[in-house]
């Protein structure tokens, strides 16, 4: 399956997420904040960063910035509390599949299903 980053300040978020994720087969890590995740990305390269928007330090929105900048950038996505609206680059990069949305509170199966969509896995 996928190597996934998990990045989100908070720590039962990001454990529900794991568990989701790693009970359908994906090699999960993590990081508490953007900056941590930065560097995350750059131990892994994961195929998929899972991210909030709102979280000290670096955010999600700066963390997406830079992720977009390296030469293979990561698919994203984007897990807010907020509904979360993409606006200029980010709205075309969700029109070519390489980031998407889910709200919280979400399912399982929103989860899944959304993961699913952007690595391009068969739904289970």
């Amino acid at each position: 399956m996928a190597n996934i980053l998990i990045v989100d300040d908070d720590d039962n978020m990001r454990r529900l997420i794991k568990t989701i994720l790693e009970r359908r087969g994906h090699q999960v890590s993590e990081a508490r904040d953007g900056l941590e995740g930065i560097a995350r990305f750059e131990e892994r390269l994961p195929d998929l960063v899972v991210t909030d928007m709102v979280m000290p330090g670096i955010g999600g929105l700066a963390l997406l910035t830079e992720l977009q900048r390296r030469s293979s950038p990561p698919k994203v996505l984007v897990v807010s509390g907020k509904q979360f609206r993409p606006e200029g680059d980010l709205s075309r990069l969700a029109a070519r599949g390489l980031i998407g949305f889910v709200e919280k509170p979400f399912t399982p199966a929103d989860l899944s299903r959304s993961v699913d969509t952007l690595i391009g896995s068969p739904p289970g």
